[in-house]
């Protein structure tokens, strides 16, 4: 399935590139379309299962980059993390 999703955040839209396509769509038709599990899982004809995997993987990779772009410092790896978060939450809501 092909959809577009504008990611106004460059470093956020370069991370996730790095992504597999299933992870990436996993995470973005999650956190951006408001799509739970089954719908995805559905909408792909896989389990939920492996949608929830796809996504998992994803996110850990994404937070494996912001601490290697950090090079271990933890304190501000958390603040990047809660940024993204609180970043990510502004975008679905005013989605």
């Amino acid at each position: 399935m092909n959809f577009v999703i504008h990611i106004s955040d460059e470093e956020l839209s370069a991370a996730l590139k790095e992504l597999t396509e299933k992870q990436r769509n996993a995470i973005l038709l999650h956190f951006f379309q408001d799509m739970n599990d089954r719908e995805i899982s559905e909408l792909y004809h896989v389990s939920r299962s492996a949608i929830n995997s796809r996504r998992d993987r994803g996110l850990k990779k994404l937070h494996m980059q912001v601490d290697e772009e950090l090079k271990g410092d933890t304190q501000l790896s958390c603040a990047i993390s809660l940024i993204g978060f609180i970043a990510i939450s502004r975008l679905i809501q005013s989605w």
